[in-house]
This record gives C-alpha cells, structure tokens and sequence, in this order.
C-alpha cells in the first residue's frame, strides 16, 4: 500500500514539472535573458473595438436619415402646410354643417329640428363622458307634424362619420356660444347649474343668476366671454373643472392593478371537476 501511495505521488510531481516547463517555455524572454511571468490573454482591444464599430454605426445611420430630410428642414412650414395642422383638436364649420346634415337626412326632418336636438342633448349632459348613449331628446318636426326621438348615440355615429372619432365634446365646445344663447332665451340651465348651486349653498355664496345657469355647462370653461356673464362665472367653471379632473386622477390611483401569476390565468380557465363520482368508485372498489 505504501509503495502505491509513493508512485502516486512521485507521478503527480512529475506532472506539475511538466505543466510548469510546458508554461515557462512558451513565456517571452527579457532583456538580460531569463523569462517573465505568463501574461493572461488581452480582451480589452477587441471589446473597445466592437463599441466603435457599434458607435460608427449609429452615426452613419443618423446620417442618412439627416440627409433624407435635408430637403425638408431647408423649406419653411408655411409654403407646405398649415401652422394648424400641428395639433388638430378642434372641428371645422363644414364638418358642423356636415354632422347637421346627416342628422337631418337620417331623421326625414328639417336642419332646424336636428339642431334643436343637438342642442338639448348637450344640455341635458351628452358632452360629458359618462352620460349614457340611451339618453333622448325629443323634438317636432315642421315638416311632417312627427315628433322625432334622437339619442346620444345617433349623435355619436354621426359625428363619428365626419371626423372619424367620437370626441363629440369638440362639437359642444365649438357650439358653446349658440347653446349658451339658446339657454338665455328659452330659460334653461346648464349641465352644471345645480352642482355650482350646491357648492355656493355650502360656502353661504349667493345662487346663480339665471344667465349664470344658462351659461352653467361643463363645456364652456374656455369662453372668453365669461367674465361678461359676471365676475365670478370663470372662475367657478375653472374650480370645478379641476375638482372634476383630480377626482379622476385619484380613482386612477386607488384602482389596484392586479398581477397574474404563470399559472394563475390558466387554473381559473380550467373547468372544476366533479370529485364525487371518483369517490363513489373508490368505495364501491373496497367493497
């Protein structure tokens, strides 16, 4: 056994010559003749190199895509497009009479009972948001004698044919000064007339006047001439079109926003299976 272990380790020693020779060989000479430590293999010039590659790259990319738009950036908006068509929120005159049109050809009736409807519903709140689609408004038609029903939906797919969206609140927006008119004349309030009553009410405020409820519509925080209405009209719109949009923001952050785990979505998939029949057949076996 102990000879074993001697040739065991007299072989291993010749090994470690061998490696160690093998290493000393291939490592460069110095000056005065004798050799210097093996060094380890140099990446850096290769791992530098492929970042300028990357780098030359990219800027030959940027380029090419400058000089595909020099013809641009060297001619001036004006002579191209229009300086509005920079941010397109708001809705043009043809596509209101358009949207009128179509009302009145959908219904058989003439364009001044389409406009009263339009009109009445964005009275009656279909600018806003979270009003039903179902909600109505009815109105005569002249030229028949027929009393029309017209819903928040058709308005919708009207406007939605024009301008090929259903942001029906730039329409509101844009007729704001005819609905507030048409209020003052006909006596009627605003979408927001009572919700403003309410809040002056609590503040020991007086009420609103009636052209401040004629002018009390959740679209009109942008008419220039509010402060003609009354010093206070602009700035009660403004306050409660902020509550109204921190209300919203802070419902955003209470909604918690549910992580599925792998697995999870496929288990509540699955159909539950009926576990009596296994266990009446396990009995009926022991018997």
């Amino acid at each position: 056994m102990g000879k074993k272990r001697n040739q065991s380790l007299d072989s291993t020693a010749d090994v470690t010559t061998d490696v160690t020779t093998d290493v000393t060989t291939t490592a460069p000479l110095t000056e005065d003749g004798t050799t210097s430590a093996p060094q380890a293999a140099d990446v850096t010039p290769q791992t530098s190199q492929g970042k300028e590659t990357t780098s030359q790259a990219m800027s030959i990319q940027q380029t090419e895509i400058k000089n595909l738009f020099a013809d641009t950036l060297q001619n001036p908006m004006e002579e191209i497009a229009k300086k509005e068509s920079e941010k397109r929120n708001f809705i043009t005159v043809d596509q209101i009479k358009s949207i009128i049109q179509n009302t009145s050809e959908m219904f058989g009736c003439g364009t001044t009972a389409a406009k009263t409807a339009i009109i009445l519903l964005f009275i009656n709140g279909a600018a806003n948001k979270g009003t039903p689609g179902s909600l109505m408004v009815e109105v005569l038609c002249k030229e028949t004698g027929e009393l029309l029903t017209i819903s928040k939906m058709d308005l919708v797919y009207q406007y939605n044919r024009v301008t090929g969206n259903e942001y029906i609140r730039r329409l509101a927006e844009a007729l704001a000064p005819s609905i507030c008119e048409y209020c003052s004349q006909n006596g009627l309030s605003g979408d927001l007339a009572t919700k403003l009553d309410n809040r002056l009410k609590s503040r020991g405020d007086s009420k609103l006047t009636a052209l401040e409820k004629a002018y009390a519509h959740s679209f009109c925080q942008n008419l220039a001439t509010l402060n003609l209405v009354s010093p206070r009209m602009e700035k009660l719109l403004a306050e409660d079109y902020n509550l109204r949009f921190n209300s919203k923001n802070k419902e955003k952050e209470k909604t918690p926003t549910k992580k599925i785990q792998k697995g999870q979505e496929k288990k509540k998939n699955q159909p539950k299976v009926d576990t009596t029949k296994k266990e009446e057949k396990k009995s009926s076996d022991k018997k």
